[in-house]
């Protein structure tokens, strides 16, 4: 069954949790989109923050992450471990 993004959220932390490997990003595009413009409308303001992507995350091979891209030499940000279910990872961006 295809997920969307107001059946996501109403979803228990805990199912959504274990629910977010799950997903397919090719078929459920329209939860990643929303998760991610959640998660911008609520971190996004944080000086350090230059952009966030929710989708595959290439640093842990096909892992269904959100992929926050930190600027150097910023404030530190202040980011959740996870957010509505998908694990949120740093990259620090290079100069």
């Amino acid at each position: 069954m295809k997920m969307i993004f107001n059946t996501w959220r109403d979803l228990s932390e805990a199912e959504r949790e274990k629910k977010c490997q799950d997903l397919n990003p090719y078929e459920e595009w329209d939860v990643f989109k929303a998760v991610e413009s959640a998660f911008l409308e609520e971190f996004g303001d944080q000086p350090g923050i230059d952009k966030a992507h929710c989708g595959l995350g290439s640093c842990m091979g096909p892992f269904n992450s959100i992929v926050v891209h930190i600027k150097r030499g910023q404030p530190r940000t202040k980011l959740p471990k996870q957010f509505l279910g998908f694990p949120v990872l740093r990259e620090h961006k290079r100069k």
